[in-house]
């Protein structure tokens, strides 16, 4: 979210995400009137192609600081961090120390020692309660695909959003050096699916949750050598693959589906071609895409 506060108001840092597509038509058009009154703030989100809408709605008796009491909170507080610096903050405090294990909703043991780099993004000091579930081979390749998907389209309008700065002026060195350590976290990529998953999901237990049962379920079919996909993704997950492979990577993937006229994502929910192969169980596919008209 955006922090578009107006003139006098304090910073805007919202903590509810409410999705329009969700609601009912009463419901939509209870937050239409709301956002009017509002005047609510609108920003585009490029990556996932959504319109979001700012929005301070406070309780009954509830009030807001002023901008010189929030600046003196600022300034005691000290620079406010991003999410993803303090992904990277979590990612670099070597005291976290993790159990290297966990028992699955199976009750079977899961050792996430491999994946640790990302574990300890949503884990952290505390000892989770939730127990990773297996889930179907569909489930994982939407995920993945979906994840890729948006990297991609990340990577690529920053290429294309490339600044120039001046050597000679302190201010733009300044500036370049800040983007520069910026994008070198952005770049991280368990630091980017937790940031993605945050957007995504909003709750911390959804976007934990969600994390666990993606790992397990990825583990559990490259120990299956089921799909050489989740394999490469689990190299990336590990940081075997550094962020120009995964670029390069992401790259070739583009190309296929624009020479296949397809989105492998939209492949993998097709549930119909799922329910009609010859594969059954969990980890029953689609038919592959094949190339069906001349480029």
């Amino acid at each position: 979210m955006n922090d578009d506060s107006a003139p006098g108001e304090a910073s805007f840092q919202p903590t509810h995400l409410i999705v329009l597509d969700e609601l009912s038509q009463t419901e939509k058009d209870t937050y239409f009137d709301l956002m009017i009154a509002s005047n609510a703030q609108f920003h585009r989100d490029y990556e996932k192609g959504e319109v979001i809408a700012d929005m301070r709605i406070l309780g009954p008796g509830v009030t807001i600081q002023s901008e010189e009491e929030e600046e003196k909170k600022r300034s005691e507080e000290g620079p406010r961090l991003t999410p993803q610096e303090k992904l990277a903050m979590k990612a670099a405090d070597e005291s976290i120390r993790l159990p290297g294990a966990i028992t699955t909703a199976t009750n079977e043991v899961f050792n996430y020692t491999p994946y640790e780099g990302i574990v300890k993004l949503i884990q952290g000091r505390s000892q989770t309660t939730y127990k990773p579930k297996r889930r179907p081979l569909a489930w994982v390749m939407r995920l993945i695909h979906e994840i890729l998907d948006v990297r991609y389209a990340r990577d690529t309008s920053d290429l294309d959003a490339d600044e120039t700065f001046d050597e000679t002026n302190p201010d733009d060195v300044a500036r370049k050096a800040e983007r520069e350590e910026r994008q070198r976290q952005a770049n991280v990529f368990p630091i980017f699916v937790i940031d993605l998953f945050s957007k995504k999901y909003g709750l911390k237990s959804l976007v934990e949750s969600t994390t666990w049962d993606l790992l397990y379920s990825c583990d559990c079919l490259r120990n299956m050598n089921l799909c050489p996909d989740v394999d490469v993704f689990c190299r990336f997950i590990e940081m075997y693959y550094d962020a120009d492979e995964l670029l390069y990577y992401c790259y070739v993937r583009s190309l296929t589906q624009s020479v296949l006229n397809a989105s492998f994502k939209t492949h993998w929910g097709d549930s119909r071609s799922i329910r009609d192969s010859q594969n059954v169980g969990i980890d029953r596919r689609p038919p592959p895409p094949t190339l069906n008209r001349r480029r």
